[in-house]
């Protein structure tokens, strides 16, 4: 932001008759910039969380998806099926592995 300030600070010289910067004038050319600067992070800041939401929820829609493909697939295989998690438990057992291991759900 200093460039830019730097920058509208040396454009308002060049206007300026004798090369002279009036405090007021100054400050109110400081203050116009805090507040377009604010403004474009409030707008970036905004565009961030809705594509963050529209990747979570593109995520939990591939992720449904995924459960729903392999759900089949494992259903209609005449092999049994288990899964696990990372820690080891169970996630799913498909109905040839409940017959096979005598399981109820």
């Amino acid at each position: 932001m200093h460039k830019l300030l730097e920058r509208q600070i040396k454009k308002l010289k060049r206007k300026s008759a004798d090369g002279s910067l009036p405090v007021e004038k100054l400050l109110e050319v400081i203050s116009q910039t805090y507040e377009e600067s604010d403004e474009e992070r409030r707008k970036n800041e905004r565009s961030m969380k809705l594509m963050s939401e529209e990747v979570m929820a593109l995520n939990k829609q591939i992720q449904e998806e995924s459960e729903t493909y392999v759900s089949t697939i494992t259903g209609s295989v005449i092999d049994g099926i288990i899964t696990f998690c990372h820690k080891g438990l169970v996630q799913s057992i498909n109905e040839s592995a409940e017959h096979i291991f005598k399981i109820t759900s």
